[in-house]
């Protein structure tokens, strides 16, 4: 998205606009869902040592496994 504006202003309402629908954003308030909402809710069905972080990791995880090298 392109918005040509005047140079010699700049309108931060339609900065914020722009701001709150970048994809960057979008993940940030999912992650901060997931953490409050769910993180939770997975501890009370006993998966007390379980983070929502780790899903990085477990999404990044090949069919043949990790290689790790020190």
């Amino acid at each position: 998205m392109n918005v040509e504006t005047d140079k010699s202003t700049f309108d931060f309402n339609q900065f914020r606009t722009i701001r709150e629908r970048s994809v960057g954003r979008l993940f940030w308030r999912l992650k901060r869902f997931t953490s409050a909402f769910v993180e939770p809710r997975l501890h009370a069905l006993g998966y007390t040592d379980f983070k929502m972080s780790y899903l990085m990791f477990l999404a990044n995880i090949e069919e043949g496994g990790l290689l790790i090298m020190n």
